[in-house]
């Protein structure tokens, strides 16, 4: 039964990653639409406070933000930049799992929804546990070889707070992760719990 409502709830963040951030035009496939990436401003980062969540984090300004917090559910907010980067905030409610088993869990669950829906071939590229800015979590990352020749990169960001976790979602195309990786850690380096 978890599997399933796991399945429905991450396959909208499936689609709006692969497909593109706030675009309407799917993307034949096995073709990628020319990337063309803009330098975040990270001089000049804006804040979003979830304050049902409990929690902030900055991003850069230059950045496009999709606020969900109104409707109260899972999903909190899309935050991207063009088709190149982007991330989604998730909150889990009523986790009964310790932390590291729920870790596993849900890694498990991520390979198991994005190749049934995309096909192909994902495994984990890595795990770490330690301080994420100013609060324990773990960082889970994924390579997503997809049956269209797509390939694409995913780091998840995990912080557990009582029965509650976080997890900031990215996504952004193999190709221009080693331009997009560090700023994405960047952005989960300024993530705080706040009254």
């Amino acid at each position: 039964m978890k599997c399933a409502l796991l399945s429905l709830l991450l396959l909208p963040l499936i689609i709006y990653f692969v497909i593109g951030f706030g675009g309407n035009d799917a993307r034949p496939e096995g073709k990628h639409k020319p990337l063309n990436p803009v330098e975040p401003d990270l001089e000049n980062m804006l804040t979003f406070r979830d304050k049902g969540g409990g929690y902030q984090i900055q991003y850069p300004s230059n950045w496009t933000l999709d606020d969900k917090t109104a409707a109260n559910q899972m999903i909190r907010a899309n935050i991207g930049q063009g088709e190149s980067v982007g991330f989604q905030i998730r909150m889990y409610d009523d986790v009964e799992k310790e932390f590291d088993k729920y870790v596993d869990w849900y890694a498990e669950q991520f390979i198991e929804d994005m190749q049934g829906h995309w096909g192909g071939e994902m495994f984990q590229a890595g795990r770490g546990h330690g301080l994420i800015g100013k609060h324990p979590g773990s960082r889970l990352s994924f390579i997503l070889n997809r049956q269209d020749g797509e390939k694409w990169f995913f780091k998840h960001y995990l912080w557990p707070q009582d029965t509650r976790v976080i997890v900031l979602q990215c996504g952004t195309p193999v190709e221009v992760r080693q331009q997009n990786e560090p700023v994405l850690d960047e952005i989960a380096e300024t993530f705080e719990f706040v009254q």
